[in-house]
């Protein structure tokens, strides 16, 4: 790649561009959605020229799945979740909700970029960034089931589905009922969170099927 003046640029200063760019859409595209974003605010913000993204980025959907695959929460708390330990399915689980939550502090805003892709492309472009969130996930979960016969009732993805939605909406909601004045009443913590899951999830009995009717 060139720069303006004509010299090639180094690998490293390459990489050091495209993170620049990646950095600046990190910031606007959550602050002001997809459509709202230009490819020249991008530039703007990261210092760089228009045609500098194009060379990193060929378009501005481009710019957000790659965004999306670098710099999504998912993948981090993916294989935070894996290193969870504990010897027994309850300790796994508060183990596994303190990585999270650890991995998650100061870093709610993040959440907003998996909104504007939710909100605004309809979730399309998440499989490509599952195949780097689900195998860690699956292999805790599948520890998990294996440390407590109990649990081998609940099929992984639905285990996933309940660990981990709870765990957004605790994050989501924390980040903005602890800003409310006058807000009485203890909201707990991911502490409380845990221990609801570990008993919710230990003592359910899972019903049979509902039989269609003919």
């Amino acid at each position: 790649m060139l720069a303006q003046s004509g010299a090639l640029l180094s690998p490293s200063m390459e990489s050091d561009t495209a993170e620049a760019i990646l950095d600046a859409a990190e910031v606007l595209f959550p602050r002001q959605g997809f459509h709202g974003t230009s490819m020249r605010q991008v530039a703007r913000f990261a210092g760089v020229t228009p045609a500098a993204i194009y060379n990193h980025f060929p378009s501005k959907e481009d710019l957000f799945v790659s965004l999306l695959k670098a710099r999504m929460p998912h993948v981090r708390l993916a294989q935070a979740l894996e290193q969870a330990e504990g010897s027994s399915a309850e300790a796994l689980i508060r183990d596994g909700i303190r990585r999270m939550q650890r991995m998650m502090a100061g870093r709610a805003q993040a959440l907003r970029l998996v909104f504007v892709e939710v909100l605004e492309f309809e979730g399309r472009h998440l499989p490509d960034v599952l195949p780097g969130i689900l195998p860690p996930v699956l292999r805790f979960l599948e520890r998990l089931r294996d440390s407590d016969p109990r649990l081998r009732a609940w099929p992984p993805l639905l285990l996933l589905r309940v660990i981990g939605g709870s765990f957004f909406a605790f994050v989501v909601s924390d980040s903005y009922l602890r800003g409310v004045e006058g807000l009485g009443g203890d909201l707990g913590d991911f502490e409380d969170l845990a221990a609801i899951l570990a008993a919710g999830l230990l003592g359910a009995s899972r019903r049979p099927p509902v039989e269609e009717a003919s």
